[in-house]
């Protein structure tokens, strides 16, 4: 996967709230340009060609028992199940394992 790929899936597949890390800095994403990302609101812009941005997903390995069920597996819609990837930060397309991700620390996406 090279680095466009990265910039696609940031622009299609990692959902606001998703953590970066910005030049050695965790930030939140809040949204993703042409150019670049904002993190939180109102927050400053981050270029692609500038800025070292890596996003911190789950391994899907990480999720639990409830978590499985709690996508229908029985009848789940492509769109449903990739936006339920999203929100919840699970690196369904490999993305750490290509290099372009990190692994999300253990407490990292817990509310």
């Amino acid at each position: 996967m090279n680095r466009q790929q990265l910039i696609f899936d940031l622009g299609s597949r990692i959902g606001t709230g998703t953590k970066v890390l910005v030049n050695g800095t965790v930030r939140t994403l809040w949204g993703v340009e042409p150019g670049g990302i904002t993190c939180e609101p109102g927050g400053p812009f981050y270029g692609w060609e500038n800025n070292t941005i890596i996003p911190y997903l789950r391994p899907m390995s990480t999720m639990t028992d409830d978590e499985w069920e709690a996508i229908d597996l029985a009848e789940p819609s492509e769109g449903a199940l990739v936006s339920w990837f999203v929100s919840n930060h699970i690196d369904y397309n490999g993305l750490i394992d290509a290099g372009c991700a990190l692994v999300a620390p253990e407490d990292m996406y817990t509310e």
